[in-house]
């Protein structure tokens, strides 16, 4: 009863809050080379609808030979949000829907081409709120920041950088001098034996959380014009898939499943259950785990909670959904976000401060953890509901 008690107090905090903070986003597609000049390349993102995009960078890093670790481009995507299709499009003014043009930065303008080296390059999503942090990074353009080439760059290092996710598209070069390197733990996707540019862009089939396919490509013999889905969903595709990475050599970055799913959701007001997905590593040093709750209605707010103990509460507190926790249970009410019109809403969740009532925890190797989603329905009228729970065991 007590435990009933305190969700229906904090289901009416729920049901009133409003505010949006900044949903992670991540890398969809990248297409950096076609047929004659390079005037249609684009680096599209997915995430939250609406979403702000401050803090919020994409670099890319040299990842051939002697230039493997050479910082080539810097965008900061300050004063940018997420569209309301939950695509934003960093590209060149040729391709349609441009959210941000890849001519502006700390480098010089390119005229609209060639904004993208071709060769092997790691493409970084990075989170930095610390302006000092802000400054180095904009001054390592054009600077190599891996000079003893031992795959780790002083971007990778830097505590005040966040690596959200990693990508490297590579040609497969391993002749001595020009060895292609995967920095700061991306996962390498490429080469393309086909392709005379290897590969030509790479996508995730079905979007985001989907991961990388890694034996199919986009097109590098596209004529000028002719493009991709750049702000448009990706197609599914039956192609061989591989994860893709994030920071502090964790496996993920929204790529790598982890967790095991349990205890049944009831319906919302969709018809159907909303679920839970969790994807990063299992490793409490990597400290990567991003969740994601899919299958809500769609603009509605809802945030993630978490406890030791499992369990299954129907309709806990006036709520039409099932709680699978138990016991002390902490509540990540500081990212609260809406579902938009995707239905869907994800927190990077820092497992050195699991936010307990009683004050911030850190996960200890061999603890398990489970999570949930909670979240505003109407069913008909105003109430809360579940997702079903994810159980993830840590190292």
């Amino acid at each position: 009863m007590i435990q009933r008690i305190l969700l229906s107090a904090s289901v009416t905090g729920l049901l009133v809050a409003t505010p949006a903070l900044a949903q992670s986003p991540q890398f969809n597609e990248i297409y950096g080379s076609m047929a004659g000049t390079d005037t249609y390349e684009y680096i599209e993102l997915i995430g939250t609808p609406g979403a702000a995009l401050d803090n919020w960078f994409v670099v890319i890093l040299d990842s051939d030979g002697l230039a493997s670790g050479t910082v080539d481009r810097v965008w900061d995507l300050a004063g940018h949000t997420v569209p309301g299709d939950g695509y934003f499009l960093l590209s060149s003014v040729n391709v349609p829907g441009m959210d941000y043009d890849l001519d502006q930065g700390p480098h010089a303008p390119f005229g609209d081409a060639n904004h993208i080296e071709n060769g092997s390059n790691t493409y970084y999503l990075l989170n930095i709120t610390d302006p000092s942090a802000v400054s180095d990074l904009i001054s390592y353009w054009n600077t190599n920041t891996d000079a003893d080439y031992d795959g780790t760059t002083a971007i990778g290092t830097d505590p005040r950088m966040t690596i959200h996710e990693t990508l490297t598209v590579w040609e497969g070069n391993y002749n001595t001098g020009n060895i292609d390197t995967a920095l700061d733990c991306a996962a390498a996707i490429g080469p393309d034996p086909s392709g005379p540019w290897l590969p030509a862009g790479v996508f995730r089939g079905g979007d985001y959380p989907n991961d990388w396919c890694s034996d199919t490509w986009l097109d590098f013999s596209n004529p000028p014009g002719v493009i991709n889905t750049p702000g448009a969903p990706n197609g599914p595709s039956s192609c061989t898939t591989a994860p893709g990475s994030s920071g502090a050599c964790g496996s993920g970055g929204g790529g790598t499943a982890i967790g095991s799913n349990y205890c049944a959701a009831a319906a919302n007001s969709t018809g159907s259950p909303a679920t839970m997905s969790a994807f990063g590593s299992v490793l409490v040093s990597a400290n990567d785990v991003e969740l994601t709750s899919s299958g809500m209605p769609n603009a509605q707010w809802g945030y993630f909670i978490a406890s030791l103990t499992q369990g299954f509460v129907p309709n806990p507190g006036g709520s039409q959904g099932n709680l699978c926790i138990l016991g002390n249970m902490a509540r990540f009410n500081s990212q609260i976000a809406n579902s938009g019109s995707a239905g869907a809403i994800s927190a990077v969740i820092d497992i050195n401060a699991i936010p307990l009532g009683s004050g911030p925890v850190g996960v200890a190797p061999g603890e398990t953890w489970n999570f949930q989603a909670w979240f505003r329905d109407l069913n008909p009228a105003t109430t809360s509901n579940f997702t079903d729970g994810i159980s993830i065991t840590f190292q």
